[in-house]
């Protein structure tokens, strides 16, 4: 019988956690979206607060869901692409040496 490949069941789990949380927050951002078009468009009444929350979370969650996109955070997973981009480059520092080793 081969060997099972594919992520481990809490790496599964963690994105699975983190895409329902991108997606709670790409619908909250929507309706305040709408909220802020409706309001704008006088087809509602504007309620201060809403409104204010309702920019804060375009702002905030706006950022979030950039950064989520383009890999800057990803939880757990940032540390592991720290420890990565460490390897890489005591890696790169190893095979500098022994490029300077066998030049000389």
């Amino acid at each position: 019988m081969g060997k099972v490949t594919g992520p481990s069941p809490a790496a599964a789990r963690q994105k699975f956690a983190r895409d329902v949380a991108v997606n709670v927050l790409a619908n909250l951002i929507a309706a305040a979206v709408i909220y802020l078009l409706a309001v704008t468009g006088r087809y509602i009444a504007a309620n201060p607060i809403a409104v204010v929350s309702a920019v804060i979370l375009l702002l905030c969650g706006g950022s979030g869901l950039w950064m989520a996109h383009t890999g800057h955070v990803d939880g757990v997973a940032t540390r592991r692409s720290i420890r990565a981009k460490r390897r890489r480059a005591r890696e790169r520092i190893r095979q500098s040496r022994r490029l300077d080793r066998a030049s000389k």
